[in-house]
């Protein structure tokens, strides 16, 4: 089961106010009424904020950014809560898939790009890279290292540049660890 954070109104310029305290300006809002998830929720896919906020009003514990939701307004998201709610009034979602290990080994890594079909299309990507110290230090990790980290940021690099998304990297990892 996934707990909702629910934001609500998200302030986008602060009132202002003079040196007596009377207000010069209201505040204005961001549009609709925001609730993070800690995990994707399949079933409010058509409310997920795309792109997802870089810089979220608030964060779960450890700093893990959540992933964001916008509902037109709250009474909306009563709405599409209530509708997901069992009836003791505890929401029940889809719960999200295993967490992808953080790690695999080379050969787990190669065979799983094999397996998907895209490894030559790594590498050509590699060979497209237009800098060549950026090319050089890309394919050096590509081809020297012995584990890959799912947190890597070539690893994430390569995965914006092949217009991949974090599920299908996640997904990857998953499958490249049963290998």
């Amino acid at each position: 089961m996934q707990h909702p954070d629910v934001v609500g109104r998200i302030v986008d310029q602060p009132a202002t106010f003079d040196q007596e305290g009377n207000q010069l300006t209201e505040a204005t809002y961001v549009d609709g009424w925001h609730v993070n998830f800690p995990n994707t929720v399949s079933e409010l896919a058509e409310h997920k904020i795309e792109p997802q906020p870089t810089r979220p009003v608030r964060l779960y514990a450890g700093g893990r950014i959540p992933v964001a939701y916008r509902f037109s307004d709250e009474n909306q998201w009563e709405l599409v809560k209530s509708m997901h709610s069992d009836d003791e009034g505890a929401l029940q979602f889809t719960p999200p898939p295993p967490r992808p290990p953080r790690v695999v080994t080379r050969r787990q890594f190669i065979q799983q790009l094999i397996l998907e079909g895209i490894d030559e299309t790594v590498k050509e990507s590699l060979n497209a890279i237009a800098d060549e110290l950026h090319r050089k230090i890309m394919k050096a990790w590509f081809k020297e290292s012995q584990v890959f980290e799912i947190d890597r940021p070539e690893l994430n690099q390569m995965i914006q540049e092949l217009g991949f998304t974090e599920e299908f990297r996640d997904e990857f990892f998953r499958r490249a660890a049963r290998l």
